[in-house]
């Protein structure tokens, strides 16, 4: 019993590994952001057929239901894999709200028999493209850019809230001072042309519009502010001091932290592209690992000269994997030589995992570690033929000594 329940804790850490090295593949990654730029099409075309009156194809209605199960598959292969460290993950809890809410929707609608449109939740879910993105070397500037724009983001809300405050500070002046002035120049016929322009300051709402239009937007000074101004000059103090306020204090003042900000988001950037390396880096080792675990044919945990030689013969991914870091098998001996520093003719398959893919992703550490072995190798070399030397000297000194004595 108790090793039937080894045996089976054992295939279910080899499920999820494998399931884990399935799911963290390009080949996967890939294959997930075709279907969700497939379910963004699919999102237009029932956008568009629901507005123009018609009903939507069952086709397309299977589809639907057919992507979101997918979804629910990948949701919950991950969730399975990682377990609670899946929520640590921001693209992972975004996936998990988008998918959840989808799944809500759908049970809900023929439950309750009111027609919900979950066509903007569906929208959201080609904001999961931003992951996949990463994958490609050639889109790292776009990576950056959304890392900076959701950094910048927390900023510009806070930013937002700011400048409506002030605003509807100013807009309380405006109702009391200029709304008054407003009816009067619209009795006198300046805003004949204008419909809107007799309510610009009528309320507190319609007052905050104005500036927001004219300041924010850059629109209608000239219909507006521009006539009462020239008839009222007095009243250029307001419109004066909102501009300095909001328009050139508040706004650049935002602009500065939003760079500010994307300066720390850079930083954290750089954080985060250590973290994925370290990711593939371990990656990377646990498929290694598995590889050399047959070629420990002793079981012993640790690898010989010869189990490695042979590996490079017999074992057809290990010969790939050592040809990617050009390594040969003539330099199967100096990189054991570089690893069994204590020449105990064994080295462990940990340190030989972790220390090749440090000779991968380091180039000049490679370098440095090649020409140590080397080096290495040619001390040995030469202590050696010092003392086949000094043995052979000393050889020829005690023959001629024995010489001496006979001669004596």
């Amino acid at each position: 019993r108790t090793s039937n329940k080894v045996g089976r804790v054992t295939s279910i850490k080899q499920a999820k590994s494998l399931l884990r090295d399935m799911i963290e593949s390009n080949a996967f990654e890939l294959s997930m952001a075709a279907i969700i730029l497939y379910n963004a099409v699919c999102v237009i075309m029932e956008t568009d057929i629901k507005a123009a009156g018609e009903d939507v194809p069952t086709w397309l209605e299977i589809s639907m239901i057919a992507v979101t199960g997918i979804y629910i598959v990948d949701l919950l292969l991950r969730l399975w894999v990682y377990r609670w460290p899946f929520f640590q993950s921001g693209w992972n809890i975004f996936d998990f709200v988008v998918v959840g809410a989808d799944v809500v929707s759908f049970i809900l609608q023929p439950l309750t028999k009111v027609s919900f449109s979950v066509s903007v939740l569906r929208v959201l879910r080609l904001g999961r493209l931003l992951r996949f993105v990463e994958i490609f070397p050639f889109m790292q500037e776009l990576v950056v850019m959304v890392h900076l724009m959701i950094a910048a983001f927390r900023t510009i809300l806070w930013g937002s809230f700011l400048i409506a405050v002030v605003l509807v500070l100013w807009s309380i002046v405006a109702v009391e001072r200029l709304n008054p002035l407003m009816h009067e120049l619209a009795a006198a016929g300046k805003f004949d042309d204008c419909e809107r322009c007799e309510r610009a300051f009528s309320s507190v709402f319609q007052s905050t519009l104005t500036f927001f239009q004219q300041i924010i937007a850059g629109d209608s000074w000239g219909t507006v502010s521009v006539v009462l101004m020239e008839v009222y000059p007095w009243t250029g103090l307001i419109f004066m001091g909102t501009v300095f306020t909001v328009g050139l204090g508040l706004l650049n003042l935002v602009l500065v932290v939003v760079v500010d900000k994307a300066t720390e988001a850079r930083k954290e950037n750089e954080k985060a592209v250590l973290h994925a390396k370290a990711a593939s880096f371990e990656k990377a080792t646990r498929r290694l690992r598995l590889i050399c675990d047959g070629l420990d044919r002793d079981g012993s945990n640790e690898l010989t000269k010869e189990e490695l030689t042979q590996g490079m013969v017999d074992n057809e991914e290990f010969r790939q994997v050592m040809r990617l870091m050009d390594i040969g098998a003539e330099d199967m001996n100096v990189v054991f030589a570089i690893l069994d520093e204590d020449q105990s003719g064994t080295v462990t398959k940990e340190e030989f995992v972790s220390q090749l893919y440090k000779m991968k992703s380091q180039d000049s550490h490679s370098t440095l570690l090649f020409i140590k072995g080397y080096v290495n190798e040619l001390r040995h070399k030469v202590a050696e033929q010092l003392r086949f030397l000094k043995d052979d000297l000393m050889l020829k000194v005690d023959s001629g000594n024995e010489r001496m004595e006979q001669l004596l």
